[in-house]
């Protein structure tokens, strides 16, 4: 007698069964397939249901828009009120160009010496005050941009008492200038 076990192969599948797992197969693959099908339908169905409204007003923005941007007074005139003798007045968007490029010198103005100088001195310091800094400065990457908006509202416009005005804006901004950094 021998120690090795003597393998013993295992006898043929039944032809029968596979042909009827073949079957089962096959109904089940041809029902997925209808099914897939259908949704593939059913997407491009819901996709020109929805694209076809997109470009209707695209086409609009741009059959009514693209004159006016094109006038030559638009980026250099001030915007026009409707009136009754000209009630498709337009005019232009200078003041908006002026006066975010304004908005953003007085906040880069207020922003950039003391985020550098802050960033310097966190930097090179190990004390206290640099590790104050360091948290408050997380809290405030943390701290939602409405936030910021709201802190800069209260405390500029309502506590200083100066009103909405670009100062007041590029103070908020100048906050999440800082925020940011």
């Amino acid at each position: 007698m021998s120690d090795m076990i003597d393998l013993v192969e295992s006898p043929e599948p039944d032809t029968n069964l596979r042909d009827e797992i073949r079957q089962i197969s096959d109904r089940v693959r041809r029902r997925r397939q209808l099914r897939s099908k259908f949704m593939i339908t059913l997407c491009a169905l819901a996709l020109s249901v929805t694209a076809v409204p997109l470009f209707l007003l695209l086409y609009q923005l741009f059959d009514r828009g693209l004159p006016v941007i094109l006038h030559t007074g638009f980026f250099t005139q001030l915007p026009q009120t409707p009136n009754l003798i000209t009630p498709n007045a337009t005019g232009g968007v200078s003041n908006a160009i002026i006066g975010t490029l304004v908005l953003s010198l007085y906040a880069s103005i207020m922003a950039i010496p003391i985020g550098v100088l802050v960033g310097v001195y966190l930097a090179e310091s190990v004390s206290k005050l640099a590790a104050s800094l360091r948290v408050i400065s997380q809290t405030m990457a943390g701290a939602p941009s409405i936030l910021m908006g709201l802190f800069a509202f209260s405390f500029v416009v309502r506590d200083l008492n100066i009103g909405f005005s670009a100062l007041a804006g590029s103070f908020a901004l100048a906050v999440l200038m800082l925020r940011s950094s």
